[in-house]
């Protein structure tokens, strides 16, 4: 593959993806097609858009809480 093949594959997949988020109804699926429309126009160098990620999308420095497991 090209790279204008990639390019021209990363612009498909981008726009499904806002198409789908655009006509779904379950907003955690809507967040989900967003996100991968992201992550393509980002591969692309598209600007324009891609959206920057909300603070509590971003990855945090704090550990993942620990969860205690009895034995029983």
């Amino acid at each position: 593959m090209t790279s204008s093949d990639h390019e021209r594959y990363f612009a498909d997949r981008e726009r499904h993806c806002r198409t789908l988020a655009e006509t779904h109804n379950d907003p955690f699926l809507r967040r989900i097609y967003l996100k991968f429309a992201d992550n393509y126009a980002r591969a692309l160098g598209d600007k324009e858009h891609s959206r920057p990620r909300p603070r509590s999308e971003a990855t945090t420095s704090e550990p993942a809480p620990r969860v205690r497991r009895t034995v029983v």
